[in-house]
């Protein structure tokens, strides 16, 4: 192996005579042939002093041997091994400098991947959380839901949100059917679905559905109501019992939305190793849900349409608001406080006095507990400081 330098170090490379010997002209020349004489070190040191430029034109390492320095890597570093006794200083430190360059642009490089990959994954979590809440939480699609529907005095119906309702299968069999609101505008109902509540079913004496449910799971029972014949309350009152349990209590539909309003009644229950829990009852559950409609003492129940989904009341589709039935936010209060009397004191009227119209549960504020778009710009600007100021510490 033959060394170079030149006279402004103390300290060369060693490279491979087959890639420097011939730039420096100390080994063998174009026509040497395999008989050619070897150069002992000596007379190779000497020659390479003999041949050296002025101080003003001294190439460097990377001019004598190019690959040296390109080839520059940890694979490769025993190829240039330094020595005490040449010169060539400047050249290692030349190309060590080379080295650390390169490294640090690998590094960054890697370090911007890696940050444009953690961009797009919060940019597809964000899209597909809001995908998700748009579809309702990425599970199955309300009609999916809905295990049995039946529009009760009528023929099939597919409403709004893609519930199909089956014939009622009660048709000849009990009670009467019903088509007496079909001469009357629904309130609260979209003019598709208004025939689900202008169609019903009555019986004089109690009546009711029965409904098969295998898998066990959270359910909602929805009822829907609408008073199409009497015109005040106390003239049709009645109780709904599940599997023997009473859900809902005297029920006066024209007392809680009045004359042709849509009302739906919901109850939600649930199904576990084999036993059905409602409103803080138990009892035992053998795959058959009973809704029944029981007769009071103000005429005879009745059911427009019903059916039975998994899931919880949020799912629940709403019923459009109804302008002067809807109870104002400013007396959600229990109890109110009004002056009066000489005196000037007050008393507490009863928020009760006043009249109370919902159907099923409150709809929940979509923006109470959404920080989605907080926390999106927080995430972002992390994941592009910490790869920044890693690669400003490493240069």
């Amino acid at each position: 192996m033959s060394v170079i330098g030149h006279r402004k170090s103390n300290v060369s490379f060693a490279v491979p005579p087959s890639d420097c010997q011939a730039a420096a002209g100390t080994g063998p020349g174009p026509g040497a042939g395999a008989n050619a004489e070897p150069l002992n070190e000596k007379s190779a040191q000497q020659r390479a002093v003999a041949k050296r430029p002025p101080a003003s034109d001294t190439p460097t390492l990377s001019a004598v041997c190019p690959r040296a320095v390109d080839a520059w890597c940890p694979a490769e570093a025993s190829s240039l091994r330094p020595a005490e006794d040449i010169r060539g200083r400047g050249e290692g430190r030349d190309a060590h400098r080379v080295f650390l360059v390169r490294q640090d642009r690998a590094v960054c490089v890697a370090m911007q991947r890696v940050t444009a990959q953690l961009v797009v994954g919060l940019l597809a979590a964000l899209l597909a959380e809001r995908c998700c809440r748009a579809d309702g939480g990425g599970g199955p699609s309300l009609s999916e839901r809905v295990i049995w529907a039946v529009n009760a005095g009528g023929d099939t119906h597919v409403d709004v949100h893609g519930i199909h309702f089956k014939k009622d299968p009660l048709e000849g069999k009990v009670g009467k059917a019903s088509d007496y609101g079909m001469r009357l505008p629904i309130l609260r109902s979209s003019q598709e679905d208004q025939i689900l509540y202008q169609t019903e079913r009555y019986n004089e004496d109690t009546f009711g559905y029965d409904i098969p449910i295998r898998d066990e799971g959270d359910y909602i029972l929805v009822m829907k109501y609408a008073e199409v014949y009497f015109a005040q309350s106390q003239q049709k009152v009645f109780d709904v019992r599940l599997n023997g349990h009473v859900v809902v209590k005297d029920l006066d539909i024209f007392d809680r939305v009045g004359h042709s309003t849509a009302h739906d009644e919901t109850v939600a229950f649930s199904i576990r190793r084999g036993k059905l829990s409602v409103q803080g009852e138990v009892s035992t559950f053998n795959g058959k849900l009973t809704v029944e409609f029981v007769k009071g003492y103000y005429d005879n129940p009745k059911v427009c349409a019903l059916y039975v989904m998994k899931g919880t009341l949020e799912d629940v589709p709403k019923l459009q608001p109804h302008p002067g039935l809807e109870k104002p936010e400013e007396d959600d209060e229990d109890e109110e406080e009004q002056e009066g009397g000489e005196d000037g004191g007050k008393k507490k009227v009863p928020a009760g006095s006043k009249l109370q119209v919902r159907s099923g549960p409150r709809t929940p504020n979509p923006y109470a507990a959404d920080n989605s778009s907080l926390m999106f710009p927080i995430l972002v600007a992390f994941g592009v400081f910490i790869p920044t100021l890693f690669c400003l510490c490493r240069l």
